[in-house]
């Protein structure tokens, strides 16, 4: 699936964040915030999907030390350009099923808003699981599946259930939790297109699955604790 929407909205995220923009949309800037306050000073965050890299600001100055991956070569320049100054920054084109980093290597990994993108996350989740360290943690958000229609027909390849999610992320983790937020007390700006964005986010806490743990059912997370290394 090729992914045009940088080319066709520029540094979108920054904009659904910025009160100013005619693409404001409150959910989008509150479930960002809430993302980046998970991370404490001095963590080795790495932000996998990381487009123009908002979210990776929003964790620089929350004291995280951040690496952005994307294939995306549009959004990885829009993100150079918007960041500026490197700060504890660094961006990087890659696959992430293929991640060019030793193992626990983070602290933290998000994957936010990614997951519905990938047709297999297994591969992903895996090379997730081998990077962090033993006491770091996983955080997953994604659009709550609705019956009928889907956020996003054009980008999504699929949106999950919550009990999906959890059955995905437990082939690679273990102690999985579940929450659902819906950012309250924001009012849409009557200008933006996007008030109505993703109302409602699965967010997992996990902890790896025991040496020998099998599965390969579908799920998506926000996750704690020690890395599994593969799983068939």
């Amino acid at each position: 699936m090729t992914f045009r929407k940088y080319e066709e909205l520029g540094a979108y995220h920054w904009a659904w964040a910025d009160r100013r923009s005619a693409l404001y949309a409150p959910a989008a800037e509150a479930r960002y915030t809430i993302v980046a306050q998970r991370t404490a000073p001095g963590q080795r965050v790495l932000d996998i999907g990381c487009g123009d890299g908002y979210l990776m600001n929003l964790v620089a100055d929350c004291g995280g030390a951040v690496t952005g991956v994307d294939m995306e070569i549009t959004g990885l320049a829009l993100a150079s350009q918007m960041l500026g100054t490197p700060r504890n920054l660094r961006l990087l084109q890659a696959d992430a099923t293929h991640l060019p980093f030793l193992e626990a290597s983070f602290d933290r990994v998000f994957l936010v808003d990614v997951i519905e993108h990938i047709v297999d996350p297994g591969p992903c989740l895996g090379e997730i699981g081998r990077m962090l360290a033993p006491e770091g943690s996983l955080l997953v958000t994604t659009p709550k599946w609705r019956p009928g229609k889907m956020w996003d027909e054009v980008n999504h390849v699929r949106e999950y259930r919550a009990e999906e999610l959890a059955d995905q992320l437990r082939a690679f983790f273990k102690d999985v939790s579940l929450s659902f937020f819906i950012p309250g007390g924001v009012v849409a700006s009557p200008s933006s297109p996007r008030q109505d964005l993703y109302p409602d986010l699965v967010e997992v806490s996990v902890q790896p699955v025991p040496e020998g743990g099998r599965g390969r059912r579908r799920i998506l997370s926000h996750a704690r604790g020690l890395p599994q290394s593969t799983v068939a």
